[in-house]
């Protein structure tokens, strides 16, 4: 499989006050980062990753078709999936289901930067609906 160029950038800087900062440069309104780059942002090891990733999948928070690169596994009835990549919906869900002193920053900062918004656009996938919250 062929890397990813542009996958956008998201990452937590120390600044000149020992403060982190968020660095965030998306790509088409989004970002793509793998495992490694996961462990990287969130100060974690890939165990917390892999089952952090699990959790948020077997328990439907969102699906892999919609947000993740990856590649089918098919093995008798069963199907599975080698997530390759995953895109800022899930990296904001992670931030708000891992405990590390770099989740807590991106939350923080992914609530800073929902409030500045003048309105939020919501589409719910099941019915293809699109709301608007003022």
């Amino acid at each position: 499989m062929k890397k990813m160029k542009n996958k956008g950038l998201l990452s937590i800087c120390i600044n000149s006050n020992n403060k982190m900062d968020v660095v965030f440069k998306p790509v088409n309104g989004t970002i793509w980062m793998d495992r490694h780059e996961l462990c990287g942002l969130f100060g974690c090891y890939m165990k917390d990753v892999d089952q952090c990733l699990g959790d948020i999948f077997e328990k439907n928070m969102l699906r892999v078709e919609d947000t993740c690169k990856y590649h089918i596994i098919a093995g008798g009835r069963r199907i599975s999936y080698d997530i390759t990549d995953v895109n800022l919906t899930v990296i904001i869900t992670m931030a708000f289901r891992l405990e590390t002193p770099e989740a807590g920053t991106l939350r923080m900062w992914f609530m800073e930067e929902f409030t500045k918004m003048k309105c939020l656009d919501v589409l719910f996938h099941d019915t293809g609906t699109k709301f608007r919250l003022n």
